[in-house]
């Protein structure tokens, strides 16, 4: 397999070694759009890795709503936690966006892995820390904010993910379950945040047009 490694945020620092090991244990998958990957509830088999593509990580709550907990990109990892727990169930749904790649490794094959490689225990303790404060943050989002607040929080977060002031690919149904609203009060949002000069729409994006504003309605202080 060609497969670049150092594209994964879990795998990026580890030696030449432990790359070929865990390459031994790999299998690539290709998914197309669309499709899901995992049900919640269902045994963990695997952990997976995104080579390319995007992945939406979600949960229906007791209306039947579904709420977007991550939208994850490539280099990132999904279904770690239940590989450590006595009853592996998956905890959420996953379904690809757009055609996906994924690099899967066994449950098994995983913990042996960890068990032969402290550092590699290492790297995925560190990475599942950051995932825990970005879900801490969500959630404190969701119980606390109000919608304005927390979609010019949630465009700030997008334009900072890709490194300019555009929040891309996400629809405005895609947005409301993200925030656990629904699109008719995203898009009406939107619309205000249009008039008052604050964003811009242009195809497949967002553009940002006055972020200091929009950091002041994230915060609360607007």
């Amino acid at each position: 397999m060609d497969i670049d490694f150092a594209a994964i945020e879990i795998f990026r620092d580890l030696p030449a070694d432990m790359i070929t090991a865990i390459e031994g244990f790999s299998q690539l998958k290709l998914v197309p759009p669309d499709t899901p990957i995992l049900w919640a509830g269902m045994e963990c088999t695997a952990v997976y890795f995104i080579l390319e593509g995007r992945v939406d990580i979600t949960r229906l709550s007791i209306q039947g709503r579904e709420q977007v907990l991550e939208r994850l990109g490539k280099g990132e990892a999904f279904n770690l936690v239940p590989v450590f727990l006595g009853k592996p169930l998956n905890p959420a749904d996953a379904k690809t966006i757009g055609p996906a790649e994924l690099l899967v490794i066994g449950r098994e094959d995983f913990l042996r892995l960890l068990d032969r490689y402290p550092v590699l225990m290492h790297a995925l303790a560190a990475y599942l820390a950051k995932r825990l404060l970005s879900m801490v943050g969500l959630a404190e989002r969701l119980a606390l904010f109000p919608v304005r607040q927390h979609l010019a929080a949630f465009l700030i977060n997008q334009a900072d993910a890709v490194g300019e002031d555009v929040a891309r690919y996400w629809t405005q149904e895609d947005i409301a379950r993200r925030l656990g609203t629904v699109r008719d009060v995203v898009g009406r949002t939107l619309r205000r945040f249009e008039q008052e000069g604050l964003i811009r729409f242009q195809r497949e994006h967002i553009q940002l047009l006055d972020r200091e504003k929009l950091q002041s309605l994230a915060d609360g202080r607007e």
